[in-house]
């Protein structure tokens, strides 16, 4: 049925005199009703389900079906809907048959007035209203009724089924119910068991007595948890969790309801547990490495007393604070990174970043961090930190080890090379020079012998001649190169010596169009050296510098004291390695800078190689730099260069101060 409200209320009128249904209807739709007007039963009926009118007005006199058919019919349908009859030919049988099938009234024309048929009406509304709400309620309390009688049925069931001991005492603590459980923990029949103090059975393991309990819950209080034994009848404990609340009849507490669970495996597995964790917690304090436990969010939440060993903190200042409190900013990226592959589920194995101890100090370290789940989520961040400072310095010294014996290889490879060049130049100018020799003297003798002089066979003589000087020049080359001669070493003006050099090739300075630029210290002290071969050395490089500025350039010459520092010999080619100077010591360096072709990363290796070259075949023999460099190797000084293909090349030679200068 319906739920009535207070919106307009529906008529269904079922009226075939058309003058007198317009006029009730007009005037009860000003009385706020809302009107259907209908002139047969049959379409009535057809209507009734969709307009579900509140009362419905039918005359007894209708066409094909009559006002009490009418009624009968609605009586199957909508057995509490007011129903009032009007009629203006009234009879005992169907005003008899109007009160059997319970119409709301019955009324005959002609009506006096409209309120004849209005106060019928809202007293069947009224008479309807309350039908609907005792039918409700009715409803209602059954429902609520066979509600309860299920709910009794399953508590009744639960508590009988249930896994835990249930039973109810009175004030006195003597059993009035007791489940199915209770029997079989305690070996006693349900008989045997109510009417008996709960206390016999029940035993608190607390120093609190039972029936002091028993005296919370009929305060008015409940207990949610305490541990208790339950006594069997062979004697033996069953270990229980115990809840209690008092059972209430009339705001008056009749009784207590008591729920008994079985910890008696709990207890042996939080026993174990505890071992467990002793054990673990004995071997992670113990680790020579850091354990430490971090939240998804990168949040400190456990860490070892190692902390102290390595970093100087204490673990409990610790607890809290983000991991970035002992990371270095440099390594946060690589440290999140890792936290977040793990909180995907991955492990990180062996990542070395650096820490930070109490003092600021770097550390690094081997990370190894794998993820903690729960129900399939990562929850948190486990990981061991392994302090590696020792093992870092012995690969260093290892790295070192292996690139000294490297460069020590390279050098007894280089100067086995030496030796070998050494043995092959004295043969070369024993096997070569005494053939130029002779082809020397023939050539002076025809020239003294040739009839008429002629200009054109005197120069081909000269062409050969010049020849056999320059092969003669490769071979002095070769030679100076191979021995180690005597030096004649002097404190000389490094300035001087320059100027010399550099008059050497002034004339290739002007024929190549370079602008030189001479940056020259003055009150320079003297150094100690072989001027002469010192003199080649830098008519050497000049000349290098000349030939890679074919289409002009700039030649920058510098001289300058320094102490000698790493950064000094930061740039120098080559893998050797020297001591010939002391840190802190004054020595003088000359720069020679161009601005030519350059030399590409790969020759620029290879440059001190006997014999290596980038210049064309007859342009060049490969020997310069190897002599210079050998010669710079008996002065105990140092040469270096730097140069990028297409922006020109700087040399810098560095010479020991005379201790007499």
């Amino acid at each position: 049925m319906k739920k009535q409200n207070n919106k307009k209320k529906r008529l269904l009128i079922v009226e075939d005199d058309k003058d007198f249904a317009e006029l009730v209807t007009a005037r009860l739709i000003k009385s706020n009703f809302e009107v259907t007007l209908t002139a047969s039963a049959e379409d009535a009926l057809s209507k009734l389900k969709r307009i579900n009118p509140d009362v419905i007005v039918v005359d007894i006199k209708l066409p094909g079906m009559d006002g009490i058919q009418f009624l009968s019919r609605v009586r199957k349908a909508k057995k509490y809907l007011p129903v009032i009859i009007i009629t203006g030919y009234p009879s005992l049988e169907s005003a008899k048959e109007a009160v059997r099938l319970d119409a709301a009234d019955y009324l005959l024309k002609p009506l006096e007035s409209i309120d004849e048929l209005l106060n019928p009406i809202y007293k069947a509304v009224h008479s309807y209203n309350l039908v609907y709400e005792n039918e409700n309620l009715t409803k209602q309390l059954q429902f609520k009724i066979r509600e309860l009688e299920r709910s009794e049925r399953k508590y009744r069931d639960l508590v009988e089924l249930a896994n835990d001991v249930i039973f109810t005492v009175n004030e006195d603590a003597i059993i009035t119910s007791v489940n199915k459980k209770l029997e079989e923990v305690t070996s006693h029949q349900r008989e045997s068991l109510i009417g008996r103090s709960a206390t016999d059975f029940i035993v608190s393991i607390d120093n609190k007595t039972n029936k002091e309990k028993f005296k919370i819950i009929f305060s008015g209080k409940s207990i949610d948890t305490v541990e208790v034994k339950v006594v069997t009848k062979d004697g033996s404990d069953w270990l229980g969790e115990m809840s209690m609340r008092p059972i209430r009849e009339d705001s008056k507490i009749i009784g207590a309801e008591c729920i008994v669970r079985d910890i008696t495996d709990r207890k042996k597995m939080e026993k174990a547990l505890r071992d467990s964790e002793a054990k673990y917690r004995n071997v992670v304090e113990n680790v020579n490495d850091i354990i430490f436990l971090l939240s998804p969010h990168g949040f400190i939440q456990y860490v070892n007393s190692k902390v102290v060993e390595h970093y100087g903190y204490d673990p409990k200042s610790l607890i809290g604070k983000h991991f970035k409190k002992t990371t270095p900013l440099s390594d946060v990226p690589k440290a999140l990174g890792a936290i977040k592959r793990v909180l995907s589920g991955e492990e990180v194995i062996n990542l070395e970043i650096n820490q930070l101890d109490s003092k600021g100090e770097l550390i690094p370290v081997e990370i190894n961090v794998t993820p903690v789940k729960r129900n399939g989520k990562v929850i948190a961040v486990q990981g061991v930190m392994r302090n590696i400072s020792e093992r870092k310095k012995a690969e260093h010294k290892l790295q070192e080890a292996y690139s000294q014996l490297i460069e020590t290889q390279c050098q007894l490879i280089q100067a086995e090379k030496m030796e070998m060049v050494g043995r092959m130049a004295g043969g070369i100018a024993h096997e070569v020079r005494n053939p130029l020799g002779a082809i020397l003297l023939g050539i002076n003798y025809l020239e003294k012998e040739l009839p008429g002089q002629r200009q054109d066979i005197l120069e081909v003589f000269r062409t050969i001649k010049r020849y056999i000087k320059k092969a003669d020049g490769i071979i002095h080359l070769l030679l100076d190169f191979s021995r180690i001669s005597e030096l004649e070493l002097k404190p000389k003006d490094i300035n001087s010596i320059l100027e010399n050099s550099f008059e050497l090739i002034q004339h290739m300075v002007k024929l190549e169009d370079i602008t030189v630029h001479k940056e020259l210290a003055k009150d320079l002290p003297e150094v100690l050296v072989d001027e002469r071969k010192m003199e080649q050395v830098f008519v050497n490089i000049f000349f290098n510098a000349v030939q890679s500025m074919p289409k002009g350039g700039n030649l920058f010459v510098r001289t300058y004291l320094v102490k000698v520092n790493r950064a000094l010999f930061a740039d120098r080619v080559g893998n050797r390695k020297s001591d010939y100077f002391r840190m802190g010591e004054q020595a003088v360096v000359v720069e020679v800078e161009d601005t030519g072709a350059g030399i590409s990363k790969e020759n620029l290796t290879k440059i001190f190689d006997p014999f290596f070259t980038t210049k064309e075949p007859g342009e060049g023999t490969g020997l310069g730099l190897s002599v210079t460099r050998n010669i710079i190797d008996l002065h105990r000084g140092f040469i270096g260069i730097k140069s990028s293909e297409a922006k020109g090349t700087r040399v810098k030679v560095v010479l020991k101060v005379s201790e007499t200068g």
